[in-house]
C-alpha cells in the first residue's frame, strides 16, 4: 500500500509542475504575443495601432487568462485532493495500529488458552500459576492477577478458596499482610473458587506507608471433588502489563 501511495503523490507532484508549467508558458505568450502585435501594428502604421488587432488580441487575452483561471482551479483542487489522500493516509495508518494490537491480545488469549487445552502442562489436581502484580494510577496502589486451574477429571467442578498475604518490612522489622487487609476485592474469607478447568483471579491492593514488600504467599484449598491443598511463595516482581488475557 505504501508503494502505491508514493507512486501516486509523485505522478501529483508531476502534474502540480507540469500545470505551474503551462500557467507560466500562457502568461508569457500573452506579454509577448501582446508586444509583438502592438509593436507590428506600430511600425506599419507609423504610430496609430490598428484597432481590429488589438480587438483581436483583446479576445485572445481573454480567452488566455480563462484558461489561467481554469489552470488555476485544477492546481487548487489537485492540491486539496493530496491533502484529503493525506489525511486518509493516516486514519488508515492509526487502525492498522489498532488491528495490529488487537490481533497481538487475540494471540495471547490463544496462546493462553491452549496452554490449557495441554494436559502436559498442567499438574494433577489443583495448582496455582501466573502471580503477576503491575503497577496501578494511584500511590502504593498495584494489580494483581493469577490463575487457578486443575486438571479436570470427568467435568468436576471444583470448589475451594484462595488465600493470599504479602511478607516484608515494616519500618525496618519483619511484616505481613493478608491480601483482605489491603483490597476491597477480597474478603477476610479470602477469594471463592468455583471453576470446572480454571479461573482467573484478579484484583487490587494498596500497601500501607513505610512497607517494603518481598514475597507473596498464596494458599489455594479445595472443598471438591476430593481435598486439596496447595502452598506456593512469589517474589514481588512488578511488570508493565499482564501478559495473560482480560486486561
Amino acid at each position: 500500500m505504501n508503494d502505491r501511495y508514493h507512486t501516486v503523490v509523485l505522478r501529483r507532484h508531476v502534474w502540480h509542475r507540469q500545470l505551474l508549467l503551462a500557467i507560466v508558458v500562457v502568461l508569457a505568450a500573452v506579454v509577448m504575443g501582446f508586444g509583438y502585435y502592438l509593436g507590428g501594428a506600430a511600425v506599419y502604421s507609423g504610430v496609430d495601432v490598428d484597432l481590429a488587432r488589438c480587438r483581436e488580441l483583446e479576445l485572445v487575452s481573454q480567452q488566455l487568462q480563462e484558461k489561467e483561471t481554469q489552470l488555476r482551479g485544477e492546481l487548487v483542487r489537485q492540491q486539496t485532493q493530496q491533502e484529503v489522500d493525506k489525511a486518509a493516509l493516516e486514519l488508515v495508518r492509526g487502525e492498522l495500529v489498532s488491528v495490529r494490537e488487537e490481533v497481538r491480545e487475540l494471540q495471547q488469549a490463544l496462546a493462553f488458552y491452549r496452554s490449557f487445552m495441554a494436559p502436559e502442562q498442567i499438574n494433577d489436581g489443583l495448582s496455582v500459576r501466573n502471580l503477576e502484580l503491575v503497577v496501578a494510577a494511584a500511590p502504593r496502589q498495584y494489580r494483581f492477577s493469577l490463575v487457578v486451574q486443575q486438571k479436570a477429571q470427568r467435568n468436576n467442578v471444583l470448589k475451594g478458596f484462595l488465600h493470599l498475604s504479602v511478607v516484608g518490612d515494616m519500618n525496618g522489622e519483619p511484616g505481613s499482610y493478608d491480601f483482605g487487609q489491603l483490597s476491597e476485592d477480597i474478603t477476610d474469607e479470602g477469594i471463592k473458587l468455583r471453576f470446572r478447568y480454571f479461573q482467573l483471579v484478579r484484583g487490587s491492593l494498596v500497601l500501607p506507608p513505610g512497607f517494603i514488600p518481598k514475597t507473596v504467599k498464596l494458599l489455594a484449598t479445595a472443598s471438591s471433588p476430593r481435598n486439596a491443598k496447595v502452598v506456593v511463595s512469589y517474589p514481588w516482581q512488578i511488570k508493565e502489563e499482564f501478559s495473560n488475557v482480560g486486561h
